[in-house]
């Protein structure tokens, strides 16, 4: 065997790891019980982009079995290398830990790796296509983090007219807050255990907290302050935020 042979196996092997780690991602979730993964998948709307990764490295795992376009494989594993930086640095700015997102990263790093190693692509071809790819990553997830945040807030929009048209009045000087949570959310947990306990003493019997399962394909926790002035936020809200829009509801 060949050395180039062997770096093109051994590639192979690395990108076969990162095709499980896409394929796992794609289909973790509720399937499985993993609540990162569905963490993970809302902050970009669903789980496209775990299913483009299936489908990039089923190609590139083909290019290098077959031997074509090695060259053409190894932009496109750097390329996934640089969207992966931009993806676990977003999964860390998160305190997430989806494994199988770390797997996939970890696959295509390493057949990166191999490819530098075995000489089956320039350094600086490299290095521009990972740059290309992280620069791929940032723009994608400010995309997508603007387009999910406004359909996020457009249905929580209706999830507070549909509230305010049910739930009985708040009597005066006093607030309801109602939060949707998601079993395994570690934001629902530190807000239930952490944040609202103390407001519910400091308000001394005035503000009414109610917890109801979040609706699907929804950022968890989803907050809604019904009283004199009513104020709903989605996902993870800084605390001063909340303690404010309480105190401001129960004016």
């Amino acid at each position: 065997m060949s050395s180039q042979l062997k770096w093109r196996a051994a590639a192979a092997v690395c990108v076969a790891v990162a095709l499980f780690g896409a394929a796992w991602a794609a289909l973790a979730g509720s399937a499985v019980g993993c609540d990162a993964c569905e963490s993970a998948a809302e902050l970009l709307g669903g789980k496209a982009v775990a299913w483009a990764g299936v489908g990039l490295y089923l190609l590139l795992l083909a290019m290098f079995v077959l031997g074509r376009w090695t060259r053409l494989a190894g932009w496109g594993v750097g390329l996934a290398s640089g969207v992966h930086v931009g993806l676990v640095a977003l999964l860390l700015f998160k305190s997430l830990g989806c494994v199988p997102c770390v797997v996939t990263a970890l696959g295509a790093w390493s057949a990166l790796t191999v490819i530098l190693v075995g000489g089956l692509l320039r350094w600086l071809d490299a290095g521009a296509v990972v740059v290309a790819g992280l620069t791929l990553a940032c723009v994608g997830i400010l995309v997508a983090w603007k387009m999910v945040g406004w359909s996020y807030d457009a249905q929580a929009r209706r999830m507070m007219d549909n509230l305010l048209a049910t739930e009985p009045p708040v009597p005066a000087a006093h607030a309801r807050v109602i939060v949707y949570v998601r079993e395994g959310c570690p934001h629902c947990k530190y807000l239930r255990e952490v944040i609202l306990p103390p407001l519910e003493r400091r308000m001394e019997g005035r503000l009414e907290v109610v917890y109801r399962d979040a609706p699907s394909r929804m950022p968890t926790p989803i907050i809604f302050m019904l009283g004199s002035r009513n104020k709903f936020f989605v996902g993870e809200t800084p605390e001063f935020e909340l303690r404010r829009a309480v105190e401001a509801a129960a004016k």
